[in-house]
This record gives C-alpha cells, structure tokens and sequence, in this order.
C-alpha cells in the first residue's frame, strides 16, 4: 500500500457496499480490519490505492456480520484493554464459505470447534481436512489459510491478541500449496492442529472435591506457539466437584461449552452458562464448583 492513499470516507453502514462498489470498477481489496466488525479497507487497481473508512463507526455491538459473511458474538466487551479479543463464531447456513486466501498480523491466535464442521485449508500443512467439535488449531502469525465450507451449525470459539489486527488477503498464493512443511516456523511458531485423542490426561492445576473430580486435559497449543498462550478442556465429572488456581502473569478466559457452571474470580462468582465467557486477569485467583455432570470448560490463556 502506498504511503499516501486516496481516502474515501463514507459512513459505517456503507462500508460493504463501498468495497463492493470499487471491486466492480476493478479494485481488489488488500486488506480489512477489524474483522469481526470492519471499520477500515485498503485496496488497489495497479499504482491506485484507496483507504476505505468507516466514518461515525457506532459503539462495539455484542453480535455483529463479520468478514466473510461470519457472524460474531463478543465474549470480552472490554477486551482487557485491547490486549485480547475472544469471540463465539457462527455460520448458521452450511455450504460453501465466501472466504479467500489470507492472514492475520496477529501474536496468538486459536480456533475451538464447538458445533458442526468446517473445512479448512494452511499453507504448507497439505490438502484441506475437517474441524469437528472439539477440534482446536493454533494459526501462527502469518500462516496463509482460508474456510472452504462447513456442514451444519458451525459455531467456534476464535481468542486472539491483540485484539484488533489486520487482515490482509493473499493475491498470488492457491492453497493447498505444493510444499508440505509441517514444521515450518511462522512468526517464531508453528502450526498445530490439536484433537481431543492427542490431549495430555492430567495436566491440572491446584484442585479440589470429593469423587473423580475434573478431568483436565492440556493441548499442544503452548509447545507450538513457544509459550504465548495454552488452551485446555475441563470436563466435571460429578457435581460435588471442583478446580481452583491462581492465575500467573498472562490473561485467561474460560468458556462453558456444554452445561453450567459457577465460577468465582476473586470474591466474586457467576453463574457460567453455555456460550459466556470469563475472564482472569494476571494474579487473580479462580475456581470451579457446582458444575452440572458433563459440563465442559474450555480455558485459553494468553501471555504477554
């Protein structure tokens, strides 16, 4: 992009069709931010650059029309500063996905399945293959990738940092890409795809309750991202049980994915229901209790 592009400024709801507008009259778009709620594009037709603004961008919805047709619901309306967004991603209608070739100037970056499949497809990881529920990747800073279709109700919990980041599309690359390198380094990690078979039994924090208790079970997430962030699933095996930690010096954030559950950060305890989310911040004490039996927990934790 050039260091003085034309800027058209347009009002928060046209932006669409501005984009769509300029794509007609041969201009492609090289880059949109943020994604879950877009407010800026950059786009190009030879030596011509346009910068698309949002003008008047209302205050952050809860639920909103992202990229791609995507629907997002935010998990952290606070965002924790900027330093983290999470949000519960749906595709209602299954089929082909409007997606394209791109990727994220991000420093972690996780997608959970919760419901339905989607097919997907990285650079350099080989042919396309299906996420189902449960199913969790790490996408490296940079990784070219794209959301070929899904088949059913596709819901997934996608937490990043930063919190706002640019998406750049990808021009010249097709994917898959010839290569498959499945150790490449991308921004210092490498990409992990992470299934419930391939999970670590036992990687727990400091716990308590009578009976089985939890069952805790860790990822690959932490090895391939070179510590930048963990994910775990935490599943209640009664109702009498309970799990407690003291958060170190990242953030984390619990999901409930399957049932409900009471969580106390600090002195103060919710009820966490399927779908909400919450978070805990470094140094913060947390525990779980009173889960109905089969409830599912899914914990990201982000350093900085």
């Amino acid at each position: 992009m050039a260091n003085n592009p034309e800027v058209v400024v347009v009002p928060s709801f046209e932006l669409d069709d501005r984009i769509e507008a300029l794509q007609v009259e041969g201009f492609r778009l090289d880059m949109i931010t943020p994604a879950d709620a877009p407010r800026m594009a950059e786009m190009s037709r030879g030596d011509e650059q346009i910068r698309v603004v949002a003008e008047g961008t209302p205050e952050p919805e809860v639920e909103s029309e992202g990229r791609a047709g995507m629907i997002y619901r935010d998990l952290v309306p606070d965002r924790l500063g900027g330093r983290v967004i999470a949000s519960h991603i749906t595709v209602p209608t299954p089929g082909p996905v409007p997606d394209y070739v791109h990727h994220h100037d991000v420093e972690f970056q996780i997608i959970f399945v919760r419901a339905g499949r989607v097919k997907v497809v990285y650079e350099d990881q080989g042919e396309p293959f299906w996420m189902q529920p449960g199913d969790c990747v790490l996408q490296p800073p940079g990784i070219r990738h794209r959301v070929l279709e899904t088949e059913g109700r596709l819901e997934v919990i996608e937490v990043t940092s930063p919190a706002e980041h640019p998406t750049y599309v990808e021009h010249d690359l097709t994917l898959p890409t010839p290569e498959h390198h499945p150790d490449r380094n991308f921004g210092g990690q490498r990409f992990c795809f992470d299934q419930p078979d391939n999970r670590i039994v036992g990687d727990s924090p400091q716990s308590s309750g009578s009976g089985r208790g939890w069952s805790v079970r860790g990822t690959q997430i932490r090895a391939a991202s070179n510590g930048a962030g963990g994910v775990r699933v935490l599943t209640a095996e009664n109702p009498s049980s309970s799990l407690a930690g003291v958060q170190g010096a990242g953030d984390c954030l619990f999901v409930c994915l399957v049932g409900d559950v009471t969580i106390a950060t600090g002195d103060v305890a919710n009820r966490l229901e399927v779908g909400a989310a919450v978070t805990v911040e470094p140094g913060q004490s947390w525990a779980l209790s009173d889960p109905t039996e089969g409830s599912v927990v899914l914990e990201v934790e982000i350093s900085h």
